[in-house]
């Protein structure tokens, strides 16, 4: 007696052979569909057939019931890949930190870059100060000059510009010659000290 061809699957009985490469409306069915083996008989052990099972699908190889010809193939695992960037990774950041040198490198250029954009900051802040705008006009002068005369200072060695600038022009300017090059005298009636003095080249050297 022969033995009944079924599903491994589900278990039916309502099954195709179809020929590879053919397809399925091509497919040699015969006495499959109808419960019969004759036609399955003589396909046993061939490489070249593949039943489908009509109720669920399943697809198989005559002599390999038990083989379920739709399961996906396993997909490659990413872990071997992982492991390699891990180990990349851990290997530079070994070398990296394992030298002291370097190391003391990458903590110096992290400090100088936070104390440089500390001054940038602070920078920004002061341009904004009355001294700062003077600086941005003049930036030759000094901060320190530009804050003396954003508080209307005066002092021995400061410029006839940097005086100008606190008082405006001076009501008279009186040059004189001793035989020791030119000298001026330069006077605001309604300021006091009213008068400073210096040479030709406009640093104030005296005052009353």
């Amino acid at each position: 007696m022969e033995k009944e061809v079924k599903c491994p699957k589900c278990g039916s009985t309502q099954l195709s052979a179809n020929k590879k490469g053919f397809s399925g409306k091509k497919a040699v069915a015969g006495g499959i569909l109808t419960g019969g083996i004759g036609l399955l008989a003589g396909t046993i052990g061939s490489n070249k057939i593949i039943i489908t099972c009509l109720s669920c699908g399943n697809q198989f190889a005559p002599g390999e019931p038990d083989q379920d010809l739709k399961k996906a193939a396993p997909k490659p695992s990413i872990l071997p890949l992982l492991v390699v960037i891990l180990l990349i990774g851990g290997c530079w950041k070994l070398c990296t930190y394992s030298d002291p040198i370097k190391q003391q490198t990458i903590v110096d250029s992290v400090k100088l870059k936070r104390e440089l954009d500390s001054l940038d900051k602070e920078n920004a802040v002061w341009l904004k100060t009355k001294a700062g705008k003077i600086h941005k006009k003049h930036p030759d002068w000094s901060k320190e000059d530009c804050k003396n005369i954003s508080e209307n200072r005066y002092w021995i060695g400061m410029s006839i510009d940097m005086l100008i600038y606190e008082r405006g022009n001076p009501n008279s300017i009186n040059p004189s010659n001793y035989g020791n090059g030119v000298h001026y005298q330069w006077c605001w009636e309604d300021d006091t000290p009213s008068c400073f003095y210096g040479g030709e080249d406009g640093i104030v050297t005296a005052y009353n």
